[in-house]
């Protein structure tokens, strides 16, 4: 089984090449609507090799299951910052 950040960088690589491989950089505007567009029709949209399942419609069975942000993280402003330790094997206990 791949690690955490293995897994976060095959998605990138598949983003990196899939989408912005042939892509021109304009504005952060358009670049957002693109990869919606994207997302929406080819991304999200395809059987994923390994659990053979949609991603679209597997996020749309567990968004029910979601909890919303607690409310110690929706008042931080830009300047704020939260403090937490990291260990040796670079996790990070947070509560």
């Amino acid at each position: 089984m791949a690690s955490k950040k293995g897994k976060i960088e095959v998605v990138v690589k598949y983003a990196k090449y899939n989408f912005a491989k042939h892509r021109t950089f304009v504005d952060i505007d358009i670049q957002n609507e693109d990869s919606f567009k994207w997302l929406d029709g080819i991304g999200n949209a395809k059987v994923h090799e390994i659990t053979r399942k949609v991603p679209k419609e597997v996020f749309t069975l567990e968004k029910e299951h979601l909890q919303k942000v607690p409310s110690l993280f929706k008042n931080i402003q830009p300047n704020d910052s939260l403090t937490y330790s990291v260990r040796k094997n670079n996790t990070i206990s947070c509560k």
